[in-house]
């Protein structure tokens, strides 16, 4: 299914076209952003809430932006780095929002695992949707990976389980938000998490 975007504005915040403040993406969808361009400068593009597909290094990049569960927006941010013909160095941001353009906002099969509490300030459990406690388990367990990652995409918790529920120790994290994000043999499902 083609997901369209609510609301796009297309526009400028620090020579970033394609995006300004009041820009709202749809999550999983592509967009390219890009920067005015100087066949002598350099670029280096940084993204929060979403992957650079491709144009690392050049000024346009195709990102594509987290999938989006829920009603609420989720934060999108964009930078670049450039050098002009002399070496000296500026960067530029811009910062927007993405939702959930699926039309089935809440709907638990579409992040099979659930994540509480959120905000955390010690600690969360994951636990699959598909497990339910009735004295046995009732269902086989898929191997997934646990990562998160602070704001400015450093990995700062790791772990691979086996387990009918993983819980994750934040205590000692500066406060702020990360994201989430969690592998199995079916996708890769990422989400926001605050540490308060």
């Amino acid at each position: 299914m083609e997901r369209k975007p609510v609301a796009l504005n297309a526009g400028t915040i620090g020579h970033i076209y394609g995006i300004n403040s009041s820009s709202q993406f749809c999550g999983g969808s592509t967009y390219t952003f890009y920067t005015d361009p100087n066949p002598s400068g350099t670029y280096h593009w940084a993204v929060h809430g979403g992957d650079i597909l491709s144009g690392q290094g050049t000024s346009y990049i195709q990102v594509r932006i987290w999938d989006a569960y829920g009603t609420e927006p989720y934060p999108f941010y964009v930078s670049v780095q450039t050098t002009d013909d002399c070496g000296e160095p500026t960067q530029f941001n811009a910062d927007a929002s993405y939702i959930n353009c699926n039309g089935a906002p809440g709907d638990p099969t579409l992040f099979p695992y659930r994540v509480f509490p959120n905000p955390v300030s010690s600690v969360f459990e994951i636990v699959p949707n598909n497990i339910h406690h009735s004295g046995l388990l009732t269902a086989v367990i898929n191997p997934y990976s646990v990562q998160l990652y602070n704001k400015d995409q450093v990995l700062v918790y790791q772990s691979l389980s086996l387990k009918d529920k993983t819980t994750v120790e934040v205590a000692n994290l500066p406060k702020g938000l990360y994201y989430l994000v969690i592998k199995d043999s079916t996708g890769e499902y990422k989400r926001q998490m605050i540490v308060e």
